[in-house]
């Protein structure tokens, strides 16, 4: 097998890769595509976000491998991001529901809930890197392919993963601001509602 051969294998490997964690729709890829509804700008920095997580992932798997997997850091890390998602899932919910109850509207709930691309790149980024989803299968794939013995093919392996997760979420924001934000002001609070909830019971079933 030639060079050329061993990175597209590497590279078709790493696009499949990034497309098993991202399509699965949980709640970060909802929260993508209701950031995308309020604002394609907030949608498109929360997919690069989750992309950025993504790419940390496939760059740490490929080169240490499942010896990252276990780590005191990593466990702490998917408690502090179980915490922030309920606290976040919590406040869209309740924001929400001020909706449906007409004590607020949906263009003051957004310009309450503020923040600009990079707090909601940030937002994502944390949120994604703990994931044990993301870290079994980032680990398993890499260590079952034997990247980390290649440079070339962790560069190879993390720029497709990357790539196939950013083209993902990009899609996501967009179905949210192309077909999402059509629903009228009752339609969007529940909307907000159902994402905050999947945010808010994520860390109990995860």
């Amino acid at each position: 097998m030639t060079v050329m051969t061993d990175v597209l294998a590497v590279t078709t490997a790493g696009a499949l890769v990034g497309l098993a964690v991202a399509v699965p729709l949980g709640p970060i890829g909802l929260l993508v595509v209701d950031r995308g509804r309020r604002d394609l700008r907030l949608g498109l920095a929360a997919g690069g976000g989750v992309a950025a997580a993504d790419l940390s992932w496939a760059v740490v798997a490929a080169t240490v491998g499942a010896r990252v997997a276990g780590h005191s850091v990593l466990r702490f890390g998917r408690t502090a991001a179980g915490g922030l998602l309920v606290v976040v899932g919590v406040v869209l919910v309740a924001r929400g529901v001020r909706v449906l109850t007409g004590r607020a509207t949906m263009g003051r709930v957004a310009s309450v809930a503020g923040g600009g691309p990079a707090r909601w790149f940030a937002t994502t980024y944390l949120l994604t890197l703990p994931n044990p989803l993301t870290v079994a299968v980032f680990v398993a794939a890499a260590v079952e392919g034997g990247v980390r013995r290649d440079p070339v093919a962790v560069i190879a392996f993390a720029a497709a993963v990357a790539t196939a997760s950013l083209a993902w979420h990009v899609l996501l924001a967009v179905a949210g601001r192309t077909l999402v934000r059509r629903a009228d002001e009752r339609g969007s609070a529940v909307v907000t509602i159902v994402v905050g909830a999947a945010l808010a019971l994520w860390p109990l079933v995860s």
